[in-house]
């Protein structure tokens, strides 16, 4: 059974929009990545199907990145109920290190942040280069 057939078998995989994805996945050697936001400094059971499912791409010769949401972390997680807790930077960058430490003894990985790539980014820069995609209505919603 290869790889595709597999996490068919598994039901992981529900349609398939490009059938050149089969062979690859089959052939190994593909990058991916893991996401997390670093609200606390170890992984949960929300993470669990995604890891497991990141494991068997992995043990098939792709390679995982695990990108760490630093920059996300700092914004909170807006819901109709209740606003998340804003966290320090001392408290995302500990959590962070501790995510990657955890994830490492299970995957052979590197890890990124968003942070490294967004913090020097103002307010201004940002609706100027990228708000232009976007129209003000989906902004605001």
């Amino acid at each position: 059974m290869n790889l595709f057939e597999e996490l068919q078998w598994r039901g992981l995989i529900n349609s398939v929009t490009d059938e050149e994805v089969i062979e690859k996945l089959n052939k190994g050697g593909l990058t991916f990545y893991l996401g997390t936001d670093p609200t606390a400094d170890s992984l949960h059971v929300g993470h669990l199907l995604v890891f497991l499912f990141a494991k068997r791409l992995e043990m098939h010769g792709h390679h995982p990145i695990l990108l760490i949401g630093g920059a996300t972390g700092f914004i909170g997680d807006p819901r109709p109920t209740s606003e998340r807790q804003l966290l320090s930077r001392e408290t995302i960058e500990y959590n962070a290190k501790a995510l990657h430490n955890q994830v490492s003894s299970l995957f052979n990985c590197e890890m990124v942040n968003n942070y490294d790539w967004i913090n020097g980014i103002g307010i201004l820069d940002f609706l100027r280069d990228y708000g232009k995609f976007f129209n003000i209505n989906y902004m605001i919603n």
